[in-house]
């Protein structure tokens, strides 16, 4: 994904931020573009809620990810990234986590997943598939995901990839 504007950029940290010692519910709009430094015209320039920035945070990181697929070449591989990506963004994930913003995580998962399985060298699935599969596969891959971190991630992306292989074949 291109490089974001400042703007846009500080309106993220700053709610992230407060999403490591408060309730995300209890976190304003107007908290929240204090603490970035722009006015509420310019958060409503780049967003239309607290959500979206979540959303506009995953989009970041699914680019980042379906970026780097096009260096794999296996099923397997694709798995494995995934695992490897998500890690990369560890305190932002802990932060969905914690504050049980899983539906913002699967929605986006759904949306990239289903994306990437369209082209035939990244395919997700190696057979048919239909929404149901990619809603499972979107789901499954993020609560796997939460699991793993939740236990303190003990396992490498590699295991983590042989364990979603064995359960989704």
């Amino acid at each position: 994904m291109e490089n974001i504007p400042l703007s846009k950029f500080l309106i993220i940290e700053s709610l992230l931020s407060y999403m490591k010692y408060r309730h995300f519910s209890d976190i304003r709009i107007t908290e929240i573009v204090k603490k970035a430094g722009v006015s509420r015209k310019t958060f409503y320039r780049h967003f239309i809620s607290k959500e979206n920035i979540l959303e506009v945070q995953f989009d970041i990181i699914y680019h980042e990810y379906i970026s780097n697929t096009k260096a794999v070449n296996s099923y397997e591989e694709v798995i494995e990234l995934y695992f490897k990506t998500m890690s990369n963004h560890i305190e932002f994930l802990k932060l969905i986590n914690v504050h049980h913003l899983s539906n913002i995580a699967i929605k986006k998962s759904e949306y990239y997943l289903s994306t990437l399985n369209q082209n035939p060298k990244y395919k997700i699935l190696d057979k048919p598939i239909t929404a149901y599969c990619e809603t499972f596969v979107a789901t499954g891959l993020w609560h796997m995901f939460c699991k793993w971190l939740n236990s303190g991630r003990k396992e490498s992306t590699q295991e983590m990839t042989a364990i979603y292989l064995s359960v989704a074949r």
